[in-house]
């Protein structure tokens, strides 16, 4: 964004030495971005897959939603970027951290550390929850006794979650949340 095209929530508009295309959800550029690889014929243009899920809005800001790799699919086939919903849930100040769960699952659940109490919480997820598409509601969740770090090997060391092992850290917590469900799917 620069002071005269700005446009909160987004990266800004895309530099005009850069083309931007966006396939399958994931953002694509080529351009003048580098000068490439030793060795390689640079007469031509390479298009870099950048690894983030986004699109142009009508605009031409370009939205960045999060990472591929992170992207969790419903058992319904619905796409939902855990990183979109998570920002949504910690915009609220006394919510520290929030981990997004429901890959191959008909709902999603998440991980919360916050200093609210559960009312408070309930109050804040229901709000959020109007917001979002159905298939990205958080459904049910589990308050963290204590915050996940990367100490404990579960978050990165610039503090971003490594799903996987938080996943395995906390599964029976989790299966016990789909087990208790109406859907009984575990």
């Amino acid at each position: 964004n620069t002071p005269v095209q700005d446009n909160p929530g987004t990266a800004g508009k895309v530099l005009p030495h850069v083309d931007i295309q966006i396939e399958k959800g994931e953002i694509m550029v080529s351009g003048n971005t580098f000068l490439g690889y030793i060795g390689t014929d640079l007469s031509h243009q390479n298009t870099v897959s950048t690894g983030d899920m986004g699109y142009l809005d009508q605009d031409g800001f370009l939205v960045i939603q999060g990472r591929k790799k992170q992207l969790l699919i419903s058992s319904y086939g619905r796409n939902i970027n855990p990183e979109w919903v998570e920002s949504e849930v910690l915009a609220r100040p006394g919510i520290l951290q929030c981990i997004l769960f429901g890959d191959a699952k008909p709902y999603c659940t998440a991980l919360i550390y916050t200093h609210l109490n559960d009312a408070a919480l309930e109050n804040w997820l229901s709000h959020v929850n109007k917001k979002l598409p159905v298939y990205a509601q958080i459904t049910k969740w589990q308050r963290l006794e204590q915050p996940l770090t990367a100490k404990a090997g579960l978050l990165t060391a610039n503090g971003r979650p490594k799903r996987d092992r938080i996943f395995t850290f906390f599964q029976h917590d989790l299966e016990a949340i789909y087990q208790e469900s109406q859907y009984g799917i575990f």
